[in-house]
């Protein structure tokens, strides 16, 4: 009498087991497909990371290599801004207002600090007598 009651306290414990190792296993397929979530997370930032200091580089490598400006620099890159408003806005500096020649300098800024002068902004950085000498 006492052996199958024995039998099927042995086959409830090797159920139990079973159902354990499953849930064992379960859960840490779980866990491997967090850990691969959070992988796959840590390439997309890592990705994100390298374009954003590509895309920078670009945007530098437009510019030239000409320093990035502030609204500070308005004495400093008078001359160049001069040479700018007359040659693509077709306006003399001297019919302006302060205010609007802050304006228009504000322009020139985001254009130059952009690199969207193109090639143009090269000659921006040197003096314009200097470009007048140097093609004679």
């Amino acid at each position: 009498p006492a052996e199958p009651l024995f039998r099927a306290m042995a086959s409830l414990k090797k159920r139990k087991r079973s159902l354990e190792a499953n849930e064992t296993s379960s859960s840490s397929e779980s866990s491997s497909t967090e850990s691969e979530e959070e992988i796959e997370r840590r390439r997309k930032k890592k990705k994100d990371k390298k374009d954003k200091k590509k895309k920078k580089k670009t945007k530098e490598k437009k510019r030239c290599g000409a320093e990035k400006l502030t609204k500070d620099d308005f004495y400093n890159k008078s001359a160049e801004f001069r040479l700018w408003l007359a040659e693509k806005k077709k306006i003399f500096f001297d019919e302006l207002s302060s205010k609007e020649a802050k304006k228009f300098f504000k322009k020139f800024l985001k254009r130059w600090n952009d690199g969207k002068l193109g090639d143009v902004e090269i000659e921006y950085a040197f003096p314009y007598f200097e470009r007048k000498r140097s093609a004679a």
